[in-house]
């Protein structure tokens, strides 16, 4: 342990505080940017590439030679925006999961890229695990490890007008939005929908079982219940860029621009149909993967 040379490599700071504090007050805007540079810069093949060659592959904790199975890219100073809002989600297949897909900022393109591989480094995983526990990120339980966890700030779903949405797509992705709303009421007959507007996405009330995320000209729309492998397919069969996503529970989600609504409103209709049909039922049965050879990919 002692020839390990891990103070000089101790943060200069620490997440928590730096949210407490300084970052107290960051927009979302800002706090996705520094999401990008505190958490998804760590998985950037061009980070790892960058600091390897700068540091001719040498663990600056342990002195020994990294390969690309024991590295990790470690923090010496988290105070940093990313110069992007945004991210790219890109395929990272393992041995156990093909379809495998993660989120990095965009470095290879970032003109300030140097100012980041300034405040990391890169380090074998086992010397990384021995420094947060030397520095006091990670303590020992019951003959185990855990990591003291980073506190998330919570998403408020602030209510916005219309326009709001307008303004990020267009009257036209709307106005899918409010037929599929006026659908959803001439089918339904104990309840009435009702769409509410916020900065993340547009809600159904009282029930959320689709919702919309507009975005340029492309309407998202993500359905909780339904025949998802015979929607699925369907939707490819007509180029829908469709998908199945599991969080709290599995979703299917599709993403058309104004023309393919017209085009297969038909389609549509169909699938909030099944959608509202098994949610009024008295027998709810969630989608279950089990019987599904569909492939599963990111919805977000």
């Amino acid at each position: 342990m002692g020839r390990l040379n891990y103070k000089p490599y101790f943060p200069k700071n620490d997440p928590y505080q730096l949210f407490e504090t300084e970052y107290k007050n960051l927009s979302n805007t800002e706090l996705n940017k520094w999401k990008n540079f505190k958490t998804r810069i760590t998985k950037s093949e061009f980070i790892k590439n960058s600091l390897a060659n700068k540091q001719s592959r040498i663990c600056p904790i342990c002195s020994k030679i990294i390969n690309e199975k024991n590295q990790v890219v470690h923090h010496i100073d988290y105070e940093r925006l990313c110069e992007f809002e945004t991210y790219l989600t890109i395929s990272s297949p393992t041995g156990k999961n093909k379809n495998l897909k993660i989120q990095v900022p965009n470095c290879e393109n970032c003109p300030t890229s140097d100012i980041c591989l300034g405040k990391v480094v890169l380090i074998h995983s086992a010397c990384h695990m021995i420094l947060h526990k030397q520095e006091g990120r990670i303590k020992k339980i019951n003959n185990g490890i855990k990591k003291i966890p980073f506190p998330k700030k919570k998403k408020i779903h602030q209510s916005v007008p219309k326009n709001y949405w307008i303004n990020k797509s267009s009257t036209d992705i709307l106005k899918i939005v409010d037929e599929i709303l006026n659908f959803m009421n001439e089918l339904s007959e104990n309840e009435v929908f009702t769409v509410n507007y916020n900065k993340f996405y547009i809600e159904l009330m009282p029930e959320n079982i689709v919702y919309f995320k507009p975005e340029n000209n492309y309407l998202k729309i993500i359905i909780s219940y339904g025949n998802f492998d015979k929607w699925l397919l369907k939707l490819k069969n007509n180029n829908i860029n469709s998908e199945i996503k599991k969080r709290t529970s599995y979703r299917l989600s599709f993403i058309i621009n104004y023309n393919q609504y017209e085009l297969h409103k038909n389609l549509i209709n169909n699938i909030i149909k099944d959608n509202l049909n098994k949610y009024t039922s008295n027998n709810i049965t969630e989608y279950s993967p089990q019987s599904s050879q569909s492939s599963q990919t990111s919805l977000f």
